[in-house]
């Protein structure tokens, strides 16, 4: 296999895999101080029950699903301690047949297919060693509305097939041409046509794929080696593709998380916790305006029941250093009758050295609180000069 064409369409299918997982969680903190109410959660189970999201299993596949869910619940006999789980069904169980048409579809039925997830978590806590309690939660989220993608994505994707298909046509021409002249290849055509038994016919079909395969192979070495410039390009094309939607943007989320006694009976089941998440805005490649609209309800501590509206600005052109973002966030603690307002501004720059330079400040006000805001922040990059986005 040619190594740079393979890393390139690895570095497509990332970005793919990137954007369905997280294709309504736009909503970015510039700050670590942000109260981190704009940003939706990837797995609203997992965050209901404040597990790390680094554990979360994300299969692929239907078997992964399968062997996942069975070795976590010892083939279904047990509810599983400590578990998180998410899956997107249009991707696990179809993931084959969508077409980078559908993929590209701002259409709210193909939005709504491959936005679609369910993510579960399970946890335990134990005051006692007769007590135990186990949290289970289950969320969904996916998109309505997502955009329509970059132009400039669409123009990179454009030249892309190009070049793969000059390079297709270069690799089936040399398998052709090796095909013709190889003495392995005319013997096993020969000895075919002139086997006498269905079972030697099969062995000897075998072994002219197999070594069709092995001239494959070999083609794709002459051509990397006969082409560079091309292989460059394709490289250097792809590893700068960079997936975005502009546009309209709503999706929704939400998790409900119930409790468990162990020895307990259906009775004992209780509601702990909910949440959901309304994430809406507009897109650009220069700007973009991003509003949030989230309710939380808790019943084993009412202080937190309540609801949160947020608004971020960003202005970031591709071209500059300088970029900026302005937000405001109101929460209003229903049972607690208190609320809390936060307005800050972070100006960001990007530094020669593959580096980011972040400026927060603002004031946090309520019944209790009038603080102000600031911090700096420094963000650096390793391993190349990649731009920092």
């Amino acid at each position: 296999m040619l190594p740079k064409v393979t890393r390139s369409v690895s570095l497509f299918m990332l970005a793919v895999l990137l954007t369905v997982s997280s294709a309504y969680s736009s909503l970015t903190d510039t700050a670590a101080t942000t109260l981190n109410l704009l940003k939706p959660p990837n797995y609203p189970a997992v965050f209901l029950l404040g597990l790390d999201p680094e554990s979360v299993e994300r299969p692929q596949e239907p078997m992964e699903l399968a062997i996942s869910i069975v070795n976590a619940t010892d083939t279904l006999r047990v509810l599983p301690r400590g578990y998180a789980l998410e899956f997107a069904p249009s991707w696990v169980f179809c993931g084959r047949n969508i077409s980078y048409e559908d993929f590209r579809s701002p259409r709210i039925g193909p939005t709504l297919f491959q936005t679609f997830s369910i993510s579960a978590a399970t946890s335990s806590e134990s005051d006692t060693l007769d007590s135990l309690t186990t949290s289970a939660a289950l969320g969904v989220r996916f998109s309505l509305m997502r955009g329509k993608m970059d132009p400039a994505f669409e123009n990179d994707m454009d030249s892309l097939g190009i070049l793969l298909g000059k390079l297709g046509t270069l690799i089936n021409s040399r398998i052709v041409s090796l095909n013709k002249t190889d003495s392995t290849i005319r013997a096993l055509d020969s000895l075919i046509l002139q086997a006498t038994t269905d079972k030697e016919e099969r062995r000897l079909i075998a072994l002219r794929k197999q070594r069709g395969r092995e001239l494959a192979q070999e083609a794709e070495k002459n051509v990397e080696k006969g082409k560079p410039d091309l292989i460059k390009t394709i490289d250097h094309v792809s590893s700068g593709l960079q997936l975005r939607r502009i546009g309209w943007k709503l999706g929704l989320s939400g998790a409900v998380a119930l409790n468990a006694q162990r020895g307990g009976g259906l009775e004992d089941i209780a509601f702990h916790k909910a949440g959901g998440w309304i994430n809406f805005g507009y897109e650009d490649r220069e700007w973009s305006a991003l509003g949030v609209l989230r309710y939380m309800m808790d019943s084993i501590d009412p202080d937190q029941t309540g609801v949160d509206i947020g608004i971020k600005g960003i202005s970031d052109k591709p071209e500059q250093r300088l970029s900026w973002s302005t937000e405001g966030v109101y929460r209003w603690l229903t049972d607690a009758n208190s609320y809390l307002l936060r307005l800050s501004a972070t100006i960001n720059y990007k530094l020669e050295s593959n580096a980011l330079i972040s400026f927060t400040f603002g004031r946090e006000l309520g019944p209790n609180s009038n603080k102000p805001i600031g911090s700096v922040n420094l963000a650096l990059g390793f391993g190349g000069k990649r731009q920092i986005q």
